[in-house]
């Protein structure tokens, strides 16, 4: 498990999740990409943060039989830098 180098990268096998974030706390950016790694399937992560132009996406590439969008959809929402 690493974060992605490439965006364009992916395994045979991997699925491809692409979701568009807000709010991250400033300077959260790493424990978020070491979070999602820590997931159960995801093999991949790749954050383009909402700063000097960059859109807010991340893209998680994971193993569909180990997890599905749904959970890892959940579990950003428990992160718990998020909970106020």
């Amino acid at each position: 498990k690493n974060m992605c180098k490439n965006c364009g990268c992916s395994a045979p096998g991997e699925a491809r999740l692409v979701l568009r974030i807000t709010g991250i706390p400033k300077g959260s950016t790493q424990a978020l990409e070491q979070y999602l790694l820590d997931l159960p399937g995801v093999n991949q992560v790749h954050l383009h943060m909402p700063l000097f132009g960059h859109n807010g996406q991340v893209k998680l590439d994971y193993l569909p039989e180990r997890t599905t969008p749904e959970q890892i959809t959940a579990a950003m929402e428990s992160w718990e830098p998020w909970k106020w």
